[in-house]
């Protein structure tokens, strides 16, 4: 009888097995997330079919809050797995994605392309294309796809991935530049740990913590036609058409720890030399690992335990100052409330308060009032504010503007104070608001 070992026919751990008599066995990414309204951030997010006669789908995010009348950037998203494992429907890519939709305020559309050894490359490839050309046929009337009509800018369109998924944005962006795609206009591209390879060593490529020859034979398992490890879709350093990369900016995250750092930083000096009409710049972020952001999220950078948290993978997490009221008309104090955009550029804003009972000919001190927080939690708009500026307003016998300035660390002082000084002198030019003038 055969044992375990003799039916193995591939092994790459910790991602996938294969064995002689086909059976193929992930060992990651297998956990499926429905679309939801996601409570942390809530941005929404919905599946849909782009070819299914493929099988291939996405998964769309919008942020919350998305507004017709403000469009913003599309970003297609392509995740990462050596070609072989994960899915766009993974717990991993959902949280993954609602933050980054959180934090980028853009909308997503995260492809489930076909993966290997099944589907060989270049099918991955065919299917992202793909699902970028159904992106861009949105701006038509044979476009049905209403989150992408209705909130996307698709003259901002950005391509990212992380690792595998890196090397597809890349090539995605080589073919955009060599045919012509109507509909959408790609800014940028954002690649988190590409994997990048190549037949020779660079740099301290001697220290690898993985062989190389299991890069070399993950490589011929994803795509058997390969010729070796220096075809252009696998390092781009020998890419003679690179200069034509079809956009102007792209950006690069490399982890210290991570065995395929320097191909990211190689990656830019090719850019630079061959000749490409575009900004590069490359991120290194110490002390992490491989896609360290996607797999590690939770690793707490920063703890005001219990104002905030701030975690290494950019999330800030709140725990005071989230429950938002609408303005309105106090029942307590028969105080009104209503809210004004000051600076909708920098999305500054503020609540104005006025007392029961006010005459036009009368007029009143104003309070321009700044909340608490430590410069980094609260909002003029907490449940907390509202109550203590009906009060305020109530006993004192003012108008009041309570400033919604913005916070730290997103946000660094002097902001707030900039911020706050705007405000001051908004409220000196204010000819127009009836609150104030009258």
């Amino acid at each position: 009888m055969a044992t375990n070992k003799d039916e193995l026919l591939h092994d790459f751990p910790p991602l996938l097995r294969e064995y002689r008599d086909g059976r193929i066995e992930r060992l990651m990414g297998l956990d499926f997330v429905p679309p939801s309204v996601d409570p942390a951030t809530r941005v929404q997010s919905k599946d849909v079919e782009i070819a299914p006669e493929i099988n291939l789908s996405a998964r769309i995010f919008l942020p919350a809050n998305a507004d017709p009348s403000k469009k913003v950037p599309l970003l297609l998203y392509f995740h990462g797995g050596g070609f072989i494992v994960e899915s766009a429907f993974s717990g991993v890519y959902h949280k993954h994605l609602n933050f980054l939709v959180a934090e980028a305020n853009v909308v997503a559309v995260s492809v489930n392309y076909r993966l290997a050894p099944e589907h060989p490359l270049p099918i991955a490839f065919e299917d992202s294309w793909l699902s970028l050309k159904w992106v861009a046929s949105q701006s038509t009337d044979a476009g049905h796809e209403k989150w992408i009509q209705d909130y996307a800018d698709l003259g901002h369109v950005y391509l990212g991935g992380d690792s595998a998924g890196g090397t597809i944005a890349h090539n995605i962006a080589m073919r955009v530049g060599s045919e012509q795609l109507t509909g959408i206009n790609l800014r940028g591209i954002f690649l988190n740990c590409p994997f990048f390879w190549g037949e020779d060593p660079i740099l301290n490529a001697k220290d690898l913590i993985i062989p190389r020859s299991f890069a070399d034979k993950l490589l011929i398992y994803a795509c058997p036609s390969i010729s070796d490890c220096d075809e252009p879709w696998i390092n781009p350093a020998m890419d003679k058409k690179l200069a034509s990369l079809g956009c102007g900016k792209v950006l690069v995250y490399v982890a210290e720890k991570d065995p395929l750092k320097d191909r990211g930083w190689y990656y830019k000096d090719s850019l630079r030399e061959c000749g490409w009409n575009g900004d590069v710049e490359v991120v290194e972020v110490k002390e992490e690992g491989h896609v360290f952001s996607v797999f590690c999220p939770d690793v707490v950078l920063h703890d005001f335990f219990p104002l905030l948290r701030e975690y290494k993978d950019g999330r800030v997490e709140r725990f005071i100052g989230n429950d938002l009221v609408p303005a309105s008309v106090d029942p307590e104090t028969g105080v009104q409330s209503k809210d004004v955009v000051i600076a909708p550029e920098i999305n500054l804003s503020a609540r104005l308060y006025l007392p029961k009972n006010t005459a036009p000919g009368k007029k009143l001190p104003l309070l321009v009032y700044f909340h608490g927080g430590g410069f980094f939690v609260e909002s003029a708009f907490s449940a907390v504010y509202q109550k203590h500026l009906n009060l305020l307003v109530a006993e004192a016998n003012c108008v009041a503007v309570s400033v919604n300035y913005r916070l730290a660390p997103e946000h660094h002082l002097p902001a707030a104070f900039d911020d706050s000084w705007l405000t001051l002198n908004w409220v000196a030019s204010q000819s127009t608001d009836e609150w104030i003038k009258d």
